[in-house]
């Protein structure tokens, strides 16, 4: 997103907000985190983690499964008797 003035404005969110965004529970976020596998900010006096919405699209693309990937999205079903 870009300011009149050229400036690029962030869309920053909480981790709650990130975790609602990708239907993640906020442990799952905060591990990405902290693996590094998900840049973040510590904003304000209190040092509070946000999340850059770009970034949070980035991540997500990161993790597309393809079909042409293979088995793994194959499921399998066992035969009932």
């Amino acid at each position: 997103m870009m300011a009149v003035d050229g400036q690029r404005h962030m869309k920053l969110l909480t981790i709650l907000e990130a975790a609602k965004a990708i239907e993640a529970p906020e442990k799952t976020v905060r591990r990405r985190i902290k693996g590094g596998d998900l840049p973040a900010f510590r904003v304000g006096d209190l040092g509070q983690i946000r999340v850059e919405e770009q970034e949070l699209v980035r991540y997500v693309e990161s993790r597309r499964v393809r079909a042409a990937d293979g088995p793994a999205l194959q499921h399998q079903v066992e035969p009932t008797e």
